[in-house]
């Protein structure tokens, strides 16, 4: 006898779910008794569809409820505890016991002593055998097996059908360790034994993320490694384990050079062992003149990375793992193809060239080193970017700038160098991508010609120009070989339920969708390749694959030159962290000869670098974060092109920029910030760890080809962030933030005893400080208040620095009234731009502006370039004010936050004689140097066509659209006409107005939604220019059309759900479903769209969310038969006893729009007429049981629109007059059995009607998984 029950519950809720407690024998419902299952352990869902009574049997806590979910909760005497029910095992140790009860519960005596009764594992990991007892299971690994599987076993504790409980148990099979195969170098000549780390670079495993510790102990353990053998050498050498047997010790035999190698073994605790092998370079040292050790050999480097490779995978050589396989299925929504643009490399138009005038030169930390920026001036043309193009605009009439040429790349580019005729543009590059530099020729301002271009692999961190040499500084990340797998066996992919498979599934790529994999089917089984199989594959590549290349094109596109930037051998060894493969790579772009100009200087570095250039050293910093310290390298700039290392060091914490470095007089000079960790003892006697940082101006001098430090100034405003640095000559300024906002002006002139001068304390920090003669430093940062500075705004200081003991602010400006204000100047100081021949500063600025308007919040968005005026009297006396904003764009009210148009911000202003040139994205203004506030001239250099979205309403007719409403003015400066469109996939047609200049879009018939297409316009530099149209064709409710139904059931047939709604119309959505992008990768069709059914593909759901008609309610029957609606929406359908014949009833149908239509069903119970084939979808696992439907088709090309086949191909297709389901009537023949909303799959059962169709049609089935080909 089961225990008693109780529900328990609060206020009575619909759809509430209750907890029975024991308390009686059994519960009453409705007068008919509950007894739960003897081994009742799991949830029993109850509802009711009326009101019933629950009470006990004696009579206490009577419950008046609704439909009600009861959970009714028995524990079994044995509860299986899934937490730690774990096991790492050790590869290659042979059988292991596996004890999956171990950390079970027993919680009442049971019938029979609790055994394992059946398991299950995959028949790959291995042989699993029961134990004599039954407790345990005994696994044998299968041979070189490694990985992580789930077991699956049953518990048996009684005779009952129902007295077992299931678990599962997680294995894991891993080696302790690896054996890696290295490499050493040994001096030619050695007269005593080389002690040989062989087993520095074995690592140890843990296992895999999951695989916790568990019951068994030894997993704790520690593991330590010890050689327990050595072969003898291939060369003679004598070879020996050492005393301690954690190394082996090496001595070549007499007068040997070359590479000598052997084998050792190395032993875990516990047993397991490996063998590698162990390659020794015997040959005379070769000395680094420099002193830093360069690679020995390619040998040493191919080891070097192999070890970063073993580092990286070290837990995946070797392992098992499975995949399901999946067939491209669409949930129901929609698709969009891409449109896919063509660049050509290089499109340019003509114009006519000129000389130059004065000029302003790009703002650079040392005379004479050029540096990349954005925008570029020969004195009378401007050279910048637009939209990665490059622009070329004559200024020589400042009152009508001309836009000269625009030049397309397939790249986005970010800096560029302008010398002589020759203007060499830059992309950074990536991680995953090459950078590139493109030298163009643009002695012909109105044609630029390539004259070459390189690609290299990795990053461009800095760069810099002296003359025509080019000096880039290369991060390459270090490319490992990515492992292979082995495939083991091959699994078998089920198609998911309720899914609508796509059409051409290699052309449609989804590329930002809701897409849910299914599990389904077997998995296959990959095994990776193992440590041994992987480094015989890559060893003789790797070196190759794992350095920087580059390959030059010439001014044809044809490959002129390539190859690794230096060879392996001439790689420096790591001095610090070694997260890549740092280079310096100079190319002349004076001349024509390809590639660089000489091999690359390369480091095994940090790609945390910092850049300083001279005009004869170059200074690389690198830091590592791991150790808080900065790696050194100079090199010198050799006339030849090399850059060979002259000299390193290492200093505590790492340089804020650029500009924390500065050569003078043969020292280098750095402020850096270093984290200092101190211990100090707490009140009650333990022990607190606490870091600061600490600001430390250092002076290092160089000693043969090592750079130490001679003089310092250590812990420089404790506590204190640093914001900026300036080196003057003898003199440093540093600006730092938190708590005293000090200016320290420090004396270099004595580089062994440097010394703080004075101290000024300012409100807020400057970023960024720039020298204006030799006795004023305009800081240009934040009037802020807390050490990010955000949302404060632009503060610019004059300060007066003649006496270093008493610097003092000569003027100081907030630009208070820019809310949110934010500058370049902050982060780039290219962006400053200081005329010192007429004083003017100019700085570029962003802000917001918040206005109430009629009790709304709106955000204004500005940008503009602010310009100062510093003056000099006589006396040396100096004055700083704001003289005007150049404003390019036009405030852009929004309701909520602010969207910023970043093209339209001005970034740079140059000077060309008296003009002030203001540059942004998409435009060029020309004001008075003098009177910023007098504008000269404009033009517009960004994409005149824009792109349009519009609303319309459905079955307007045909609407003009004015496209070229938001447009720009042409290069003549004339609004330019549109010369083509195309038409959209669908949802309507659209056509070029007579004058040209507007478009007509009529909506398709009863089409709702977006349709997108696109159009050009022709203008006379840019060439064609295209833009995008997005029509929005809102909903005009529509009602539905209800269409009449016959449908006959056998006579005596119980409840029939009834499929009404098939063959109704509604144009209106459907109820809600997503969006899908697709990128057609193959074909590049443009923009298209394709419709998926909607039908039978969420069965579970209610009908409504899936069809878009709602029954909202039925007729009564002719003759007393039942009708009602069931809780999916659907209608069911019982004749009343004994009934034969035909009756009649209707039902209402409701769209999305609440809109309403009316049909009939007529209902015929008994035998149906013979009068022609029918068709049957027949469930495949349903017992033969048979459901006849119509069936649906869409051609294959083209938008898809689901129809009948009777319509789409009319009757006479069939072979038989009567359409299938006639055109206006659905018929169905309804039997026992799963209703055909079943998700499950469905075939035909009559073929030969469609013997004679022959068309390339696809069959959309509702509720079905497949689709049928005709």
């Amino acid at each position: 006898m089961p225990s008693p029950y109780r529900v328990k519950r609060k206020a009575p809720k619909r759809r509430e779910k209750l907890r029975i407690e024991q308390l009686e024998a059994r519960c009453v419902m409705d007068g008919a008794g509950f007894v739960p299952a003897p081994a009742f352990g799991s949830t029993v869902l109850l509802d009711s569809a009326v009101e019933a009574d629950f009470a006990g049997i004696d009579g206490s806590h009577l419950l008046s409820i609704a439909p009600y979910n009861l959970q009714a909760v028995q524990p079994k005497p044995y509860q299986i505890d899934p937490n730690d029910d774990r096991a790492y095992i050790d590869a290659g140790t042979g059988v292991q016991s596996l004890d999956p009860l171990a950390n079970d519960h027993l919680l009442s005596e049971t019938a029979l002593s609790p055994r394992i009764d059946s398991f299950a594992a995959p028949d790959y990991v291995g042989q699993i055998t029961l134990s004599a007892d039954g407790r345990r299971l005994l696994f044998e690994p299968a041979e070189n097996y490694q990985g992580a599987f789930s077991l699956t076993y049953t518990v048996r504790y009684g005779d009952g059908e129902d007295d077992t409980v299931s678990g599962s148990f997680q294995v894991q099979v891993a080696p302790q360790f690896l054996a890696v195969e290295n490499w050493f170098a040994v001096a030619a000549g050695s007269v005593e034994p080389t002690r040989l780390d062989v087993l520095a670079n074995d690592p140890l495993l843990k296992p895999f993320a999951y695989a916790r510790e568990s019951h068994y102990r030894e997993t704790n353990q520690e593991v330590a490694l010890n050689v327990v053998g050595a072969s003898q050498g291939s060369a003679g050498g004598s070879i020996s384990i050492s005393s301690d047997g954690k190394s082996v010790e090496y001595l070549p035999a007499e007068g040997f050079v070359g590479d000598e190698t052997f084998t050792y073994t190395a032993e875990a605790t516990g047993g397991s062992r490996q063998t590698a092998t162990v390659t020794v370079h015997v040959a005379e040292p070769v000395a680094d003149p420099a002193g830093v050790s360069r690679f020995a050999s390619e040998g040493e480097f191919q080891q070097f990375v192999i070890d970063r490779a073993v580092a990286q995978y070290a837990s995946q050589f070797g392992r098992y793992h499975s995949d399901y396989l999946a067939y491209p299925y669409l949930w129901n929504g929609s698709a969009q193809l891409s449109d896919i643009v063509l660049y050509d490399a290089a499109m340019t138009r003509v114009a006519s060239t000129n000389s130059g005038l004065d000029r302003s030169e790009t703002n650079v930390q040392v005379a004479g080193v050029d540096e990349a920026d954005i925008v570029e001036t020969d004195g009378r043309y401007l050279y910048t970017f637009s939209d990665g193009q490059l622009a070329i605009v004559d200024l020589v009439d400042p009152a009508a700038p001309r836009l000269v040429s625009l030049t397309e790349f397939d790249s986005q580019f970010n800096a560029m160098y302008l010398l002589g005729d020759r203007v060499t543009l830059l992309r950074t590059g990536s991680p995953y991508a090459s950078a590139e530099v493109v030298v163009l020729d643009v002695s012909d301002r109105g044609a630029p010609s390539v004259v070459q271009r390189t690609e290299i692999d990795g990053v461009i961190a800095d760069s810099r120009a002296i003359g025509d040499r080019i000096h880039l500084v290369v991060n390459r990340s270090f490319k490992l070989p990515p492992l292979e797998r082995v495939l083991i066996s091959e699994g078998a992919a089920a198609e998911p339920a309720g899914a609508t498979q796509l059409l051409h599934p290699m052309q449609l790529v989804l590329t930002d969708a809701y897409f849910s994999p299914i599990y389904q089917g077997s998995p296959s089984v990959w095994r990776n390749e193992t440590l041994e199989e992987y480094v015989d594959r890559v060893r003789d590549s790797i070196a190759q694959t794992t350095l920087p290349s580059f390959r030059t094109f010439g001014a044809d596109g044809e490959l002129v030159a390539s190859g690794l930037l230096t060879d392996p051998s001439a790689v420096h060894k790591p001095l610090a962290g070694a997260k890549a493969i740092v280079s310096l790579v100079t190319l002349d772009v004076g001349d024509d000869a390809p590639g660089p100009v000489a091999p690359a200087t390369s480091f095994v570095a940090d790609t945390n670098t910092e850049v300083y250039v001279s005009a004869d050293s170059a200074y690389l910093f690198s830091y590592d974060a791991v150790a808080d310290e900065t790696t050194i390298y100079k090199l010198t700039l050799a006339e030849d092109g090399s850059a060979p290392l002259a000299a390193t060091g290492v200093v505590a914490g790492r340089l804020l920029n650029q500009f924390s470095a500065d050569e003078h007089d043969g020292m280098l000079r750095v402020v850096t910030t270093a984290t200092v960790t101190q211990k100090s003892m707490t009140g009650w006697g333990g022990w607190r760890m606490q870091t600061r940082q600490e600001n430390n101006l250092l002076v290092l001098g160089q000693r043969g080809n090592r750079l130490g430090v001679v003089g310092e100034v250590t812990n420089l405003a404790p506590g204190e962030t640093l914001k900026s640095v300036r080196f003057m000559g003898e003199r440093a300024y540093v600006v730092t933030f938190r708590v005293t906002d000090p200016l320290f002006s420090i004396d270099l002139s004595d580089p062994v005893m440097p010394e703080v001068r004075g101290v000024l304390v300012i409100p807020g920090f400057s970023d960024y400080l720039h020298p204006v003669g030799e006795d004023y430093l305009i800081g240009i940062g934040r009037n802020a208040t807390n050490v990010s500075g955000s949302g404060a705004p632009l503060q610019l200081t004059l300060f007066n620095v003649a006496d270093l003991d008493h610097p003092f602010v000569v003027a100081q400006i907030n630009l208070d009234h820019r809310m949110g204000s934010a500058s370049e100047a902050w982060i780039d100081h290219h962006a400053v731009a200081y005329f010192a021949q007429s004083g003017v500063l100019a700085v570029p600025v962003s802000w917001t502006e918040k206005i109430n308007s009629g009790g709304v919040w709106k955000m204004f968005n500005h940008s503009a370039v602010e310009t100062f005026h510093v003056a000099f009297d006589d006396a040396g006396g100096a004055t700083l004010e704001q003289t005007g904003a150049i404003v390019h764009d036009q405030a852009t009210p929004t309701n909520s936050w602010v969207v910023k148009d970043a093209a339209s911000a001005p970034r740079r202003a140059v000077r060309i004689g008296e003009s002030l040139i203001t540059v942004s994205n998409n435009a060029v203004y020309v004001h008075n140097l003098n009177s910023p506030d007098e504008q000269l001239g404009e033009i517009y250099i960004g994409r005149p066509a824009w792109n349009d979205s519009f609303t319309l309403v459905e079955d307007s007719g045909a609407n003009p659209l004015d496209v070229l409403a938001n447009d720009r003015p042409g290069a003549d400066g004339q609004v330019l006409s549109i010369d083509s469109v195309t038409q959209p996939a669908s949802g309507g047609v659209v056509a070029i107005a007579g004058d040209g200049r507007s478009l007509v879009f009529t909506p398709a018939d009863d089409f709702t939604g977006q349709a997108t297409f696109s159009y050009t316009v022709l203008d006379a530099v840019r060439g064609q220019q295209t833009a995008s149209v997005s029509v929005y064709v809102q909903n005009t409710p529509d009602a539905p059309t209800a269409v009449d139904d016959a449908i006959r059931v056998a006579a005596g047939a119980g409840a029939t759900v009834l499929q009404l709604r098939q063959n109704d119309v509604n144009v209106d959505p459907d109820f809600s479903g997503w969006g899908y992008f697709v990128d057609d990768s193959q074909y590049a069709l443009g923009i298209a769209t394709i419709d998926i059914c909607y039908c039978g593909i969420y069965p579970a759901l209610p009908v409504q969310q899936v069809s878009g008609l709602k029954i909202t309610s039925v007729g009564p029957t002719s003759h007393d038969g039942r009708v009602s609606i069931d809780l999916s929406g659907r209608v069911v359908y019982t004749p009343a006893p004994g009934f034969e014949g035909v009756e009649t009833f209707t039902y209402t149908v409701m769209n999305s729009s609440g809109l309403s239509s009316t049909a009939t069903v007529t209902m015929t119970v008994g035998d149906p007429p013979a009068d022609g084939p029918q068709f049957f979808l027949t469930p495949q696992r349903s017992r033969g049981c048979a459901a006849p439907v119509e069936a649906f088709a869409a051609v294959s090309e083209g938008p898809l629109r689901f129809m009948r086949l009777d319509e789409a191909l009319g009757p006479e297709a069939f072979g038989h007059s009567k359409p299938v389901g006639g055109s206006t009537t659905q018929s169905q023949e309804a039997a026992e059995g799963p209703s055909v909303d079943q998700a499950d799959d469905f075939r035909m059962a009559h073929d030969r009607a469609f013997a004679s169709l022959g068309s390339d049609l696809t069959t959309f089935l509702p509720g079905s998984r497949g689709r049928s080909r005709l």
